[in-house]
């Protein structure tokens, strides 16, 4: 069994790791990309090991949300 912190690290690396298409075909940002989706996907593991996976669920969405929207 892994320890709490390395699933949430992990978790960060996993999800920065499945945007690399993103980050290298669909946007220039590159880098930038995976820094921020490795930030969000450490985020959402934390809520997720507080409140669960609805909570992590809607703080990824809400978090696309003002992104795109152009709020943040």
């Amino acid at each position: 069994m892994i320890g709490r912190w390395r699933r949430i690290l992990l978790s960060g690396l996993f999800f920065s790791a499945g945007h690399i298409f993103l980050a290298s075909t669909v946007t220039d940002l590159g880098l930038i990309i995976l820094l921020f989706t490795f930030w969000e996907g450490f985020i959402c593991a934390l809520v997720y090991e507080k409140y669960g996976i609805i909570s992590a669920t809607l703080t990824h969405g809400l978090s696309i949300f003002l992104l795109s929207s152009g709020f943040l």
